[in-house]
């Protein structure tokens, strides 16, 4: 299940606004997540920052299932790319483990191919999310 990590309450204005845009880009591409809302919970916390790494690391930070994906910076950072698939880690049909993936990789050590390996990871990026319906 998708965790975020979150605040409610007197939490601040920067925290909010960035557990909000990350929350519209994950409905956006319907995306299912859970707000862990960790500022009532010193254990939550606690957790949070364990599986970040990063003994004073803050909200936002994503988990998928026991998997650390990032902070706010990190999915900002993915969206901008067109890698928040990886940055997820979510399985899909055009992932890096599948035919388009792995032949996109094979034809980016070949000299001369790296337009078509690049065209064919954008492909897989776009075939990976849910499409809308």
């Amino acid at each position: 299940a998708w965790h975020i990590g979150s605040v409610s309450g007197c939490g601040g204005w920067l925290i909010k606004s960035q557990q909000s845009e990350v929350m519209r880009v994950l409905d956006g591409k319907h995306i299912k997540y859970e707000l862990v809302d960790i500022s009532q919970d010193n254990a939550l916390r606690e957790e949070m920052r364990a599986k970040a790494g990063d003994p004073k690391a803050i909200p936002p930070q994503i988990v998928n299932g026991d998997q650390y994906c990032g902070d706010y910076e990190g999915f900002v950072e993915a969206v901008e790319q067109n890698i928040l698939q990886q940055f997820l880690k979510l399985p899909g049909p055009a992932g890096e483990g599948s035919r388009v993936g792995r032949t996109a990789q094979r034809l980016a050590a070949q000299p001369g191919c790296a337009r078509l390996a690049a065209a064919l990871s954008c492909l897989a990026a776009w075939a990976a999310f849910p499409q809308q319906e």
